[in-house]
């Protein structure tokens, strides 16, 4: 349920953000409306004024930006009419969960269940902690690492780089589930081992996560175009169930960028 509750929240601050948005777009927009005309078998664009109904006027061809614009403002504003039901209703939603009988009734559900049968019973909370306990307990045979790697995470995992002890130690504070290269065959010839496998415990969606650490190196950079080609190939594409980072020798992996990832994916 707090899953429920969180996941709204997110929608409402998402929905109140594309709607200032667009308030803010059709605020600056032409004044007037987008009208079309048929006439002998074409179409003819026209502008409606808003302030004299009465009054429109042609759209050449030489008024193309025009005829955009007005076609984006039209779009705009039946979005917001949609942005703003919706904002609404998960309003709505999130007042009724607010209230303390709602959540008083969601903590005393437990209650009224017979002790003796309490110990049987999963908990809707605890199905989630199964599952992330589940998805964590994945075993598998993992890749070597070679002792000049003086690199360890809090997590005492013995990885390849710096960056990969920032990413997974910034993962571990957040409370994100991971793996640490898991192997995956995208072909029937071929095992890679992504530097990481996460989970949103919110959404029980999975991602792999590659970071691509010498991008300044031109055969490795050659290699690891290739290698992201082929995970979209397979259905691994970046922001769906994939996650990539880069850095060069001059310019390095940033916390601040990792946690926005977390906080966009993860969270």
């Amino acid at each position: 349920m707090e899953n429920l509750y969180n996941e709204l929240r997110r929608n409402l601050s998402e929905l109140s953000e594309l709607e200032n948005r667009l308030k803010k777009s059709l605020s600056q927009a032409l004044d007037g409306n987008l009208t079309v005309k048929h006439i002998n078998g074409g179409s003819r664009f026209y502008v409606q004024y808003e302030r004299n109904r009465l009054a429109s006027q042609y759209l050449g061809k030489d008024k193309i930006s025009t005829v955009t614009a007005l076609a984006q403002k039209g779009y705009d504003a039946k979005i917001l009419k949609e942005v703003e039901k919706r904002r609404k209703a998960v309003e709505k939603c999130l007042k009724t969960l607010d209230s303390a009988d709602a959540m008083q009734e969601l903590s005393k559900v437990l209650d009224r269940i017979p002790k003796e049968a309490r110990p049987f019973i999963r908990t809707i909370d605890s199905l989630d902690e199964e599952y992330v306990k589940e998805w964590s307990s994945l075993k598998y045979r993992k890749k070597p690492v070679s002792n000049e790697s003086p690199f360890y995470t809090k997590k005492n995992e013995h990885v390849r780089s710096k960056s990969e002890v920032i990413i997974a130690d910034r993962l571990f504070y957040e409370g994100i589930p991971y793996h640490y290269e898991v192997p995956i065959s995208l072909n029937q010839m071929d095992v890679l081992h992504p530097d990481f496998f996460v989970l949103n415990k919110r959404t029980r969606k999975a991602y792999f996560w590659e970071h691509l650490g010498m991008m300044d190196s031109p055969s490795y950079c050659i290699d690891n175009v290739r290698k992201l080609q082929d995970y979209a190939n397979a259905g691994y594409l970046q922001g769906k169930n994939f996650i990539v980072t880069f850095e060069t020798s001059k310019t390095p992996l940033e916390t601040k960028y990792i946690d926005a990832l977390i906080k966009e994916y993860l969270k």
